[in-house]
């Protein structure tokens, strides 16, 4: 009994003394890649650069990967990065979205391509989308918008894929996954996610890219989204929290 007492004390010791801590510190968006035929790696994109490095688990080089994107376009976010997905061999596939300002309009595009340049996927007009399972297989869902006409129309493609996504939440096929703020850059408006503990309330905060809270928007129970209106917002970077749940990331707004 008193060599129990003392194993319990020392375990309760070892939990007070975990700390998060700070592995390592990348420039640029970083994810996880979800890779079947290789160990875990990281991917990071450099948007201005058009390309993705790929790290090693130790945070050692792996490789760069240069990604196409429309001529004049800014490349907005890297979705996945994934082999064995959008199809059954073993090159890493990347999923990204585009961008081009025209004039006082945003053109959307999501592409899916593999490490060889090859494009698999190409949707006009996508300004985001996110892979998730449904039916005993996985689907890619994107947000097409279309601002040619007030109020904007969005319409929602879904494609049915030949591969798996390798994850540790797998196992739970119901949860939602990778949902992005959308449409993102925003010109009028934009969906925002979260989650809150079943029958709790929260707050998502609103902040410019000084810091400065400038909304606080109240989130209801049994919701996991929030259109959020931006049309009077100065262009630029905005990061969002929410406070009593989970959901946060950074939009961009232009006009």
């Amino acid at each position: 009994m008193k060599h129990c007492f003392l194993l319990f004390v020392l375990i309760l010791a070892l939990r007070a003394g975990a700390q998060i801590s700070l592995e390592h510190t990348y420039p640029g968006q970083g994810s996880v890649a979800h890779l079947e035929f290789q160990d875990g790696k990281y991917a990071l994109l450099e948007a201005s650069d058009y390309r993705c490095r790929i790290y090693n688990a130790d945070h050692s080089l792996y490789k760069t990967v240069n990604l196409q994107a429309p001529g004049g376009s800014t490349i907005n976010s890297l979705q996945h990065v994934t082999d064995g997905l959008f199809n059954t061999d073993a090159l890493i596939e990347f999923s990204y979205t585009c961008y081009l300002i025209s004039g006082s309009n945003v053109v959307y595009e999501t592409r899916v391509a593999n490490e060889n340049g090859q494009v698999l996927l190409t949707v006009s007009g996508a300004s985001a989308a996110y892979v998730d399972y449904i039916g005993d297989s996985w689907k890619f869902i994107a947000w097409i918008y279309d601002y040619s006409s007030t109020p904007a129309e969005v319409n929602t493609k879904v494609y049915s894929l030949p591969g798996h996504l390798i994850t540790t939440v797998e196992s739970m096929p119901e949860e939602h996954l990778f949902k992005q703020a959308f449409p993102n850059p925003a010109v009028e408006s934009i969906t925002l996610f979260y989650k809150l503990p079943a029958g709790s309330e929260g707050r998502m905060l609103i902040s410019n890219s000084n810091g400065q809270i400038i909304k606080i928007l109240s989130l209801g129970s049994g919701f996991d989204n929030i259109l959020f209106p931006v049309h009077d917002l100065p262009d630029g970077v905005y990061f969002y929290t929410t406070e009593g749940g989970t959901g946060s990331g950074n939009f961009i707004v232009v006009k």
